[in-house]
């Protein structure tokens, strides 16, 4: 029995050093994201391997985000595009969320820059289909500290793709 106990303590420190100790799946279950955190020792900051892999597990794209760890990630509704929330590997803002998104047809990472003095401060998101994520961010504009006056930021993914800054 304590052997048992031993082995899901251990099983469960080596999930925590992953961002994600589960594939996040598309709706039909055809791609899996798989998330593995990096540590850089010399600069004490960490970072995120993403994976794309197929029902097969064949690696369709693969890229390192060098300086954030995912929190969160989510396939939209139509599985076109993959939307990931994350925080500063170095541990700087802990409040101000990156977001990236992945196009499945373009086969590439882009970065979600928010509105001009919106930073996001949640790594919640919402979807409406079929490719329209909604986050939730923070104007500060009203001396109330995060999250007690949000603002719901509505992003249609396929429309705003091709404006999207490359990672």
């Amino acid at each position: 029995m304590r052997v048992a106990a031993l082995v899901v303590i251990i099983a469960c420190s080596a999930a925590a050093e992953r961002p994600f100790d589960y594939p996040v799946s598309t709706r039909d279950g055809r791609l899996n994201a798989i998330f593995t955190k990096t540590t850089f020792h010399d600069t004490k900051s960490e970072g995120t391997m993403l994976a794309i892999k197929d029902r097969e597990h064949n690696t369709l794209f693969e890229h390192e985000l060098s300086r954030d760890v995912a929190c969160n990630a989510e396939w939209t509704h139509d599985s076109n595009f993959l939307v990931i929330t994350a925080l500063n590997g170095a541990g700087h803002q802990p409040w101000h969320y990156h977001v990236y998104v992945f196009s499945l047809k373009a086969r590439e990472l882009r970065a979600l820059e928010e509105p001009e003095k919106t930073p996001f401060v949640s790594a919640d998101m919402f979807f409406q289909p079929p490719h329209t994520v909604i986050l939730i961010g923070n104007t500060f504009e009203h001396g109330l500290e995060a999250p007690e006056d949000p603002v719901l930021l509505r992003f249609e993914l396929g429309q705003l793709w091709d404006k999207l800054p490359k990672v």
